[in-house]
This record gives structure tokens, sequence and C-alpha cells, in this order.
């Protein structure tokens, strides 16, 4: 059974056909590569699953080109996404704080920050780009690739950003508002829940939330005290009113205070009799 070659593989044959054709000018061959990336099946399905068809095909791949790959090419004057980041995590911040702004009414500016912090991150957002498989879309340079470039969280989360950036130049700002809900629907059909939740601010910052909950019911806050053992554990107890709530061991403190205000969110420790 024959093995379907990675977009990757297979442009690096198009270029050695490219190399032996050699009256062919440069933009012309450019201009070849960019409709071979965006015809070639990977790439299709990609656009297929985020309901999004480029006018310039020229911008889409820029929007997959990371510097690495960039510096590989001196035959094609590719052009890195960096430019294209630099203007989507203005936009991907815009529709995740719209998106707040319009879901959770009640929230002060404090905890809408956390919230949109809890959401514009580089592994959170790297979770959304796995969701529509962009790592497999990427155009890496060897090192990048032998080091699995495709799945770090900074690449996907940068490339991401580069997506909405040439979505919003190709298409307006309805075109990135629209692939922004796509890709929030995916990722919850997939994942069976939603990017955007409670859940992922109290794993992303629990010890704030918890904070909040214990200052708005009993106007205190909720108190860490660590004891090192010889063997490097912690041992961490939470008090919430003068009054021990839960305990755990680790070989790092935050971690441990961290882990104790998620369990106490969880199971709504904090509710004191």
């Amino acid at each position: 059974m024959s093995v379907r070659l990675s977009l990757i593989e297979e442009l690096d044959d198009f270029f050695k056909l490219r190399h032996t054709q050699k009256d062919i000018a440069k933009d012309e061959a450019l201009s070849d590569v960019i409709a071979f990336i965006y015809s070639h099946p990977v790439t299709s399905k990609f656009l297929s699953d985020i309901d999004i068809q480029f006018k310039s095909e020229k911008l889409f791949v820029e929007a997959l080109t990371h510097t690495s790959f960039v510096n590989e090419q001196a035959n094609f004057p590719f052009l890195s996404f960096e430019r294209l980041e630099f203007f989507g995590d203005s936009l991907f911040n815009f529709f995740v704080s719209d998106f707040l702004i319009e879901n959770f009414p009640d929230l002060k500016e404090g905890p809408l920050s956390r919230f949109r912090g809890a959401v514009v991150n580089e592994g959170s957002m790297a979770e959304l780009a796995r969701s529509i498989s962009l790592g497999s879309c990427l155009l890496l340079g060897k090192g990048e690739l032998k080091s699995r470039g495709h799945d770090k969280d900074a690449i996907l989360a940068d490339s991401l950003e580069a997506v909405f950036g040439a979505v919003f130049l190709d298409q307006g700002f309805e075109g990135a508002k629209k692939l922004f809900y796509s890709i929030l629907e995916i990722f919850e059909n997939k994942n069976c829940l939603p990017y955007i939740s409670m859940e992922r601010l109290e794993s992303f910052d629990p010890k704030s939330l918890l904070q909040e909950k214990t200052m708005s019911l009993y106007k205190e806050v909720p108190e860490y005290r660590a004891i090192k053992f010889d063997d490097e554990l912690f041992q961490v107890d939470i008090l919430i009113g003068g009054k021990q709530i839960l305990s755990t061991k680790n070989r790092s403190k935050k971690k441990a205070e961290k882990f104790l205000a998620k369990e106490i969110l969880k199971k709504e420790l904090y509710l004191l009799p």
C-alpha cells in the first residue's frame, strides 16, 4: 500500500523538478509553487474544514510560512508569517474580548482580563491550532521539521495569529470574525467542551479565581502554608478563614498551591459551613 507524502515532502520534490527547469523566471516559479501549495490535499482540506477560500493564494501561503523555511529557499522569494502574526495577535485579542463581554456580562474588568489571559496564551492557542490541524499545513525548515516544529506550542500559536491576519486582509473584518467562530465550533465538537469556558480560567489561574470568591464571601484571602521536607518535597496546606481546607505534597510549591486552589474550586470547598 502506498503512503501519501506530507506537504513538505511533496513540495521538496516539486522544488527539485523546478530546479531542472532553469528557463522559468523566479516570479513565475513562485506563482507555480504557491498554486501547488494552495491546491494540495492537506491545505485544501484545512481550508474546507475552516470554511474559508482565499482570494489571494499568496497571502494564505504567507500565513503558513515559518522563518526557518524562508531561510532555506534562496531560489524562491517566500515571505514569513511574522508580519501577519503581528496583525493577527491584535485581531485574536479583540475577538476574544468581544466574546467575553457578550457572554459573561457579570464579570468585571479584573476577572475579564484574567479570563482573556487564560484564553490568549501560547498553550491555549496551540490547542486551538491543533483542533484545526494547522501544524500539518506549516512550511518549516529542515531543523524545525526534525524537532517537530509543527507541534510546538509557540509556532502553532504564532501561525494561528498569522492565519487571522491573512483572513482579515483577504476578506475583511466579517471574514475574520467568521473564522473565529468557525474554529471555536470545531474545537468544541472535537473536545466536547467549549474553548472559552470558566473551566479554562480555573485551570489557568485558579489561585486568583479562588481569592476573588473568598474575598466576596468572607473579605479574606486564602492562606498557603508550606513545609519543606528532607526529600525535597513540599507539604502545602491551604486555609480559608483560619480553617485548614486541603493539603498536598509536591516538589514545586507553586504547583502544589495551584493544585489546591483548583481542587477547592472544583469541589466548592471554599463554601464554609
